[in-house]
């Protein structure tokens, strides 16, 4: 699967998901999709780290801070 030409059906099959805003049985596809993006250990990854949990990694990732401190330490 290519990154770059998934990433917007990911996020719909997610998104739609956490909205409740698609019958899972009226659309296979997009449940077949949801269930390949959960496998994705990239996926499963940022996953984990949106539920607050401290994955085990590769090390790339150094952390991450809340969005209002990005604000504050950047804003002009």
């Amino acid at each position: 699967m290519s990154h770059r030409s998934a990433a917007p059906a990911r996020c719909v099959a997610r998104w739609a998901e956490f909205h409740k805003s698609v019958d899972r049985p009226a659309c296979p596809k997009l449940a077949a999709l949801r269930r390949r993006i959960e496998s994705d250990p990239d996926v499963r990854y940022a996953q984990a780290i949106e539920d607050g949990e401290k994955p085990a990694g590769s090390g790339a990732c150094l952390g991450h801070i809340p969005l209002a401190e990005v604000i504050e330490r950047f804003a002009a």
